[in-house]
């Protein structure tokens, strides 16, 4: 597997259509990977940058080439305007149960509702709109996903309750064209940023998590959870 990154520049028009139209980022990050390669399902996700912008994160298993991203969407006359590109394996193999980690993930909250009227038996997928309720699809999914949250507070701290180190730090709603005709079918999507401190429980399967997605619409943006050293962290 391997983790890559590329800055985005905003101030180009060609940037600033693609981040709305995620049809044009998800084409472009598919053309990143030569023929006959095997990329997997790459998981994609956009950052803020102080410095350059916007951050496109990348995880596949194949390594990208992102050229004709720097020159469609990037600085391609930055040092650094090409991306990097590292190895994952290593990291994901070093994750052990009881690891502690600050965590970043863009999803798209939703809830499947039965519905067997008219001879229907599989759900209808509805997106989850409410801050309560898309914080409460992540702690549901965290299990499966073999973490849990950190513990924001301490025992000590008389009259502070203990709460889930859980934040919701951004909620958009992103709707484009699957092509570029008024007749290709819209797609809408509730574009959800969480952040916060886990603790894995189950190694294999936070990594199933870091390397598959969490949640829907991973080809335009969400499902790509990432992890960063806790300093000092105590498991909680």
């Amino acid at each position: 597997m391997y983790l890559s990154r590329i800055w985005l520049n905003p101030r180009r028009s060609a940037t600033r259509a693609a981040l709305v139209e995620l049809q044009r980022l998800h084409a472009a990050v598919l053309a990143s990977f030569a023929p006959g390669s095997d990329p997997g399902r790459p998981l994609w996700r956009l950052d803020p940058d102080p410095v350059h912008g916007v951050a496109l994160f990348l995880v596949s298993s194949a390594a990208p080439s992102l050229e004709h991203v720097a020159e469609q969407f990037g600085w391609p006359s930055c040092d650094t305007g090409q991306g990097l590109t590292k190895n994952y394996d290593a990291f994901l193999g070093s994750i052990s149960t009881g690891d502690q980690f600050a965590f970043r993930l863009t999803a798209n909250p939703t809830v499947s509702i039965s519905d067997r009227s008219n001879g229907r038996r599989r759900g209808h997928v509805v997106p989850l709109k409410t801050r309560d309720d898309q914080l409460a699809w992540l702690e549901k999914r965290s299990a499966s996903a073999g973490f849990q949250f950190a513990i924001s507070g301490s025992a000590e701290s008389v009259g502070v309750p203990l709460l889930p180190d859980l934040r919701l730090v951004n909620r958009e709603q992103v709707a484009f064209r699957r092509g570029r005709g008024k007749a290709d079918p819209k797609v809408t999507i509730e574009r959800v940023t969480f952040e916060g401190r886990l603790l894995v429980t189950d190694a294999d399967a936070i990594r199933v998590a870091l390397t598959s997605g969490i949640g829907r619409a991973k080809g335009y943006g969400c499902g790509l959870m990432t992890l960063a050293p806790v300093p000092d962290a105590e498991a909680v």
